[in-house]
């Protein structure tokens, strides 16, 4: 796996495979406009308001990042 989130705590963690070992990082390689801190955000937003309401906010902010928009 090239790339694996752990969950602890209701936070987001990224470890990239650098070489034979995992190494943590803010920014997801796969996504590199996601960081750990915002898919964090989004996580919780989900325990407290509810997948739904979660789910259409993080499609609402996809929106609006500038590298969507063509």
């Amino acid at each position: 796996m090239p790339e694996i989130w752990r969950v602890y705590k209701s936070k987001v963690e990224i470890y990239l495979l650098e070489g034979q070992t995992y190494t943590s990082s803010s920014v997801s390689r796969a996504f590199p406009f996601l960081t750990a801190q915002t898919i964090s955000e989004f996580l919780v937003k989900g325990i407290i308001e509810g997948e739904r309401k979660a789910a259409r906010a993080f499609r609402e902010w996809l929106r609006q990042r500038p590298e969507q928009k063509s």
